[in-house]
């Protein structure tokens, strides 16, 4: 091997060394990155339940330990479902007001007379389908069960913002909710939402539904 051959091993070989490194580097920033994120998420969201844990106190109709339970319900079908828990809980509040044993006024839903049911307000007749493919509820009368009509409103939420683009804009937020939740436009409940949701708190929301979005975009990138 001649010393000019050497030497071009020498450098490729520093060279591949330098590139290895620069790799690595970014691999680890990129990890950093996405750990700082995630722990934004996780900030924000405590920042969040602490917001609605301070809302449920001033319902004099829930004891410490049903707000416990229903905040514990709450985090663990927003994280289920990657819906911010802010938005989860403003719709039960219209719906509801957190109360679970609430009869809701009589509609029509696909020819058949009925009412929404329990926390989310969720009308069986439209959902059923949607609610048994999901696994949540295999009858009407599960729906009467606080975690699994939770967990029932939050998969709708999620089924709604998915089928719906323009959800994710601010603008839109409240109309495309009340339109694929409620089953059609009404003022009366887009007050209630813009009452309960203040501007600020709307735009954290927006935010954390394209973080999911983002997240969700990724792992769709690695699986494939």
């Amino acid at each position: 091997m001649t010393k000019w051959m050497l030497v071009s091993v020498v450098l490729m070989f520093v060279l591949v060394l330098v590139v290895v490194s620069l790799i690595s580097k970014l691999v680890y920033s990129q990890r950093e990155l996405e750990s700082f994120q995630n722990n934004i998420l996780v900030t924000q969201e405590s920042f969040e339940i602490n917001l609605v844990e301070a809302d449920l106190k001033t319902l004099g109709h829930l004891s410490p330990t049903v707000i416990r339970e229903v905040i514990s319900e709450l985090g663990s079908a927003a994280k289920k479902y990657q819906v911010p828990v802010g938005l989860l809980h403003a719709v039960i509040r219209v719906e509801s007001e957190y109360r679970f044993w609430i009869d809701h006024p009589p509609i029509v839903a696909k020819g058949v007379k009925t009412n929404a049911i329990g926390f989310g307000g969720v009308v069986w007749e439209y959902w059923n389908n949607f609610l048994i493919e999901q696994k949540i509820a295999e009858k009407k009368s599960d729906l009467y069960l606080p975690k699994i009509n939770i967990s029932a409103t939050a998969a709708i939420i999620r089924d709604i913002i998915d089928k719906n683009p323009n959800f994710l804009h601010e603008g839109n937020l409240i109309q495309s909710l009340i339109k694929g939740y409620y089953g059609m436009y009404d003022n009366n409940y887009h007050d209630k939402m813009v009452k309960i949701t203040s501007d600020l708190w709307l735009k954290r929301i927006v935010k954390e539904i394209l973080v999911y979005k983002k997240e969700e975009e990724n792992d769709a990138r690695i699986t494939f």
